[in-house]
């Protein structure tokens, strides 16, 4: 529990000594699980796999192209799983298409569960902007199946 606890501590710190005081809000909401929320209802690929690892990530540095502001990148990388389900309804590019590359048809309509190989890999980040004024924007978005 020590160890825990200096930890938060530690990270608590860090976070605000980069993050200006009416910024705090945002972005530490996009450092959490609504941020992946997020990450995951902006991607084409609507796979929801099972077993394996699941690798988070996030990193918060001063924005240079904004004074006050700052970059906050935030990505999500699973590994390793031997099956998944895909939702063709949320595909965002093109609903009721199969983004994540699997053509093969559902059950009378249901996903179901398909095999991958242990090498699979889906790979979500982005970088978001948070400037000093409030504003937020996205500036970089990479999706890798």
């Amino acid at each position: 529990d020590t160890d825990q606890a200096a930890f938060v501590d530690r990270l608590v710190s860090a976070v605000r000594r980069l993050v200006p005081g009416p910024l705090l809000p945002a972005v530490t909401t996009a450092m959490s699980q609504s941020g992946l929320a997020a990450l995951e209802r902006a991607c084409t690929c609507a796979a929801a796999v099972s077993g394996g690892r699941q690798d988070v990530d996030y990193a918060v540095r001063p924005d240079p192209d904004s004074p006050g502001g700052v970059l906050v990148t935030l990505e999500v990388h699973r590994h390793g799983f031997r099956q998944y389900l895909i939702d063709p309804t949320a595909s965002v590019a093109d609903p009721g298409a199969d983004a994540c590359g699997d053509d093969d048809d559902d059950f009378d309509g249901l996903p179901v569960p398909r095999r991958s190989d242990a090498s699979s890999s889906i790979r979500k980040s982005a970088v978001v902007a948070f400037a000093a004024s409030g504003l937020v924007d996205v500036v970089g978005f990479s999706e890798v199946v």
